[in-house]
Formats: structure tokens, C-alpha cells, sequence
């Protein structure tokens, strides 16, 4: 377990700042030989909850391996099979430019992440889904609030 996880917990609590950081399954981490970053995790994951401080249950990243291509379809199932929850879904919109090819190799999986979630039809898809979309600040609004109180 890094250090700094009690230091990061810490300041989230004391400024009410969104953190990034999800619940494992702390059986799949003993599975995988990973049980003591499940025990580090842990009590930092309580202080949490004990502060109704929202945590993700989900984080999906996987987004940039697909191609241009099959990229929708990956994306509609991705969706489709969401869990209930608190997902962080973590894309990389961009427009071709030469600073971005700069930085990746990648260009064309971005420049369709840009080009799907500007797309009318993914917002449909949400919405027949019952998928609700939020950003950190509305998440941290609703915390300052006391509407994630349990």
C-alpha cells in the first residue's frame, strides 16, 4: 500500500475534495496475491464511509485499447453492462492536432472517444439505460450538502 493512501484519505475528509479511489474486491486481491493492498486499503475505505464520503465502486479505462473501428460497440456494451454504482468512466477526448500526436500514439482511439460522447446517440443510450452522469464537483457539492448522508 502506498504511503501517501492515509495522507490522500486525510486531506479529502479535512477539504471535502472528491477522491479517486474505488472499493476492490478484496477476495479477487488475496487471490491475486495482492491481500496486503486490500489491508492497507481497508481502513482507509471505512474512514470513508464513516464520513458518508463517497467512494467508486467502479473504474473503466480500457477505453483507449480499442480500435477507432469497434470503439461504439465496445463502448454501447460497456454500458449496457454497467453495474449499479459509482463509476468513474475514464475516456480521452481529443481532436487531432500536432500536440496530441505528439503525446500518443494513440491519436484515433481519442479523436472517437471525442466523437462518440459528443454524439446525441450515447446520451440516449444513458438515458434508456437509467445511467445517470455526475462530475467530481457535484459530487463534492453533494457531500458539503449532507445529501450522501446514509
Amino acid at each position: 500500500m502506498p504511503k501517501f493512501v492515509d495522507l490522500y484519505v486525510s486531506l479529502a475528509l479535512e477539504y471535502g475534495i472528491p477522491l479517486v479511489v474505488y472499493r476492490p474486491n478484496p477476495e479477487r486481491l488475496r487471490q491475486a496475491g495482492l491481500g496486503h493492498f486490500w489491508d492497507g486499503l481497508e481502513p482507509q475505505l471505512r474512514r470513508l464511509d464513516e464520513a458518508s464520503f463517497p467512494v467508486l465502486d467502479h473504474i473503466l479505462t480500457k477505453t483507449t485499447d480499442q480500435p477507432p473501428e469497434s470503439k461504439e460497440a465496445y463502448v454501447r456494451d460497456l454500458m449496457a453492462n454497467l453495474r449499479p454504482g459509482l463509476s468513474h468512466f475514464l475516456i480521452h477526448p481529443t481532436t487531432v492536432s500536432e500536440e496530441v500526436a505528439a503525446v500518443t500514439e494513440n491519436v484515433e482511439s481519442r479523436v472517437k472517444d471525442y466523437e462518440l460522447f459528443r454524439d446525441q446517440s450515447i446520451a440516449e443510450l444513458l438515458a434508456e439505460l437509467g445511467i445517470h452522469t455526475t462530475t467530481y464537483r457535484h459530487i463534492r457539492e453533494a457531500h458539503r450538502t449532507g445529501a450522501l448522508k446514509n
